[in-house]
């Protein structure tokens, strides 16, 4: 096992990757899709970055944060194995993600600094290797099995793009079931898609749908419904918590229109300020932006949150602050 996690903080050094998703079915009205996306489940908040994906890994599959810029995903049994004894024997396949600022793909056939795979060969004593590419939007997904001279196949991933200079690699580190390992490996490389942009907005907690939004923040989820009347174009809202003790300070909201790709200029509000949640006797405080497109209405038919209108815009800083203070 030593062995196999050397030559993988190894091999992730040169090569990386931009893992990808389902675009899960949208599910009854007025509910939130939030659960149909595991990207925060395999991402934990503030790690390197948020990719727009998500992971095609077995549901017993579980993260373990290394460091700020490495991964690894695995069952919770193989997880604290591995943490406690690297040499420990594993029963399922462990993935290990690495984040890298500067490595991209140079062109549709060829990876930035190609001269790495020859490095690769000539040091770990590779007898084959077998690169594949597979297109993902605007991204590449470069798949490669890499067969060691009397060793097992060792399995690496990466996903770049010419336009970006960032990316992820990820090794599969194999378990002693050969079946096991191609079928987890297969599955991850084939059912893996890439996330548009509405789902991909689901993934860092903001469900949009016509008239109102769902976010969530931590252990934290409110709802905020939005309606426009079309007479004069004023808007109004109303911001519901769906957990228990969660409360919503408004910094400030404004009207503008969407700058994404997905529902382009169309009209949204956008709310700013701060979610505040103390469940398990434990207050979290965190800035939040919602962005809900409002329904055309002739009469409003919400109640108009007016303790929110009111407000002056605030400073996030301060509400925070505040907040905390209590």
């Amino acid at each position: 096992m030593t062995k196999y996690l050397k030559f993988i903080v190894t091999v992730a050094v040169f090569l990386p990757f931009w893992i990808v998703a389902d675009n899960p079915d949208s599910q009854n009205n007025q509910s939130d899709r939030f659960d149909t996306i595991h990207v925060n489940k395999f991402f934990p908040e503030g790690w390197a970055v948020l990719p727009a994906i998500n992971p095609a890994l077995p549901d017993t599959y579980e993260c373990l944060e290394l460091t700020n810029n490495e991964l690894l995903w695995g069952t919770r049994e193989d997880l604290i194995s591995i943490k406690t004894n690297q040499s420990a024997r594993i029963y399922n396949p462990l993935f290990l993600i690495s984040y890298f600022s500067e490595l991209c793909e140079e062109n549709s056939t060829t990876i930035k600094n190609d001269n790495i795979i020859a490095q690769l060969i000539k040091q770990h004593n590779i007898s084959s290797m077998n690169i594949k590419r597979k297109p993902l939007g605007k991204y590449s997904l470069h798949h490669l099995n890499l067969k060691r001279v009397n060793e097992a196949t060792i399995y690496f991933a990466w996903l770049g793009s010419t336009q970006e200079q960032s990316g992820l690699t990820v090794v599969m580190m194999p378990c002693n079931q050969f079946q096991k390992n191609q079928k987890t490996w297969n599955n991850f490389i084939t059912q893996t898609k890439w996330l548009d942009e509405e789902h991909f907005y689901i993934a860092k907690g903001l469900d949009m749908h016509e008239g109102y939004s769902f976010y969530k923040k931590n252990n934290a989820k409110v709802k905020v419904n939005a309606e426009r009347r079309m007479s004069d174009g004023e808007v109004i809202y109303k911001i519901e918590p769906i957990t228990d003790k969660t409360s919503f300070v408004v910094a400030k909201s404004e009207v503008t229109k969407m700058k994404s790709a997905w529902k382009n200029n169309e009209p949204c509000l956008k709310i700013m300020g701060v979610i505040v949640n103390k469940q398990n006797k434990k207050k979290e405080v965190s800035k939040a932006v919602i962005t809900i497109l409002p329904t055309d209405v002739e009469e409003f038919s919400i109640a108009n949150d007016k303790s929110s209108l009111e407000q002056k815009s605030r400073n996030f800083e301060d509400i925070v602050f505040l907040e905390c203070k209590k």
